[in-house]
């Protein structure tokens, strides 16, 4: 019975979770936030208190108070790497990616691969204003078009500060996520008041 009861709180909190973050009506925008960042049609302004180009390695480098900005999305940190032979662009430090929606990526640092798409933020913080939500994660990682992995993940729709305990919440050790198709967790967890 026992072992039954722990299956179905599994089957229950896997539909669920796949059912919130699947269906979430911010999903594209949240795309947009990381991906949209480094669009090749538009241009990127970067300034910072220190900022140098290596036309060898045909990579820029900022360090201090660096902001990039494209189109109406902004990127801060304390320092950015662009190598623009790779296609692949990293801030660390403080890093905070705004988009004309209110929506942020907030995390310790970030690597984008321009070219493949792929994101890989390390604890990471999303939030989605209009609807309200916040993800977070040791590592949040955009894997291909449509796929998605994290660990230490955490899910909530209530509305508290950063760093105050959620009236509720659904969290998982680690998530893999194929949009449209599959959504698979370990160890989830649902908390009310940060009670299991």
């Amino acid at each position: 019975r026992h072992q039954k009861m722990r299956y179905l709180r599994g089957v229950f909190l896997g539909c669920f979770f796949a059912a919130i973050l699947l269906g979430l009506p911010g999903r594209a925008q949240a795309e947009d936030v990381t991906t949209g960042l480094f669009t090749k049609d538009v241009p990127i302004e970067l300034n910072a208190d220190y900022l140098s180009y290596d036309k060898e390695k045909n990579t820029y480098f900022a360090k201090g108070n660096v902001v990039i900005v494209q189109d109406k999305t902004t990127l801060g940190a304390d320092s950015a790497i662009v190598d623009m032979s790779t296609g692949v662009a990293t801030a660390a430090g403080n890093v905070v990616v705004t988009d004309e929606g209110g929506n942020t990526v907030k995390s310790d640092s970030l690597t984008a691969n321009m070219r493949e798409k792929t994101i890989l933020l390390a604890k990471g913080r999303l939030f989605f204003k209009e609807e309200d939500i916040r993800i977070t994660g040791s590592i949040i990682s955009k894997t291909g078009k449509e796929s998605y992995y994290f660990e230490d993940a955490a899910y909530t729709a209530c509305d508290c500060e950063e760093d105050e305990t959620p009236a509720w919440e659904f969290s998982a050790k680690k998530v893999n996520i194929n949009v449209g198709e599959f959504l698979t967790g370990r160890h989830a967890t649902f908390r009310i008041k940060g009670v299991p």
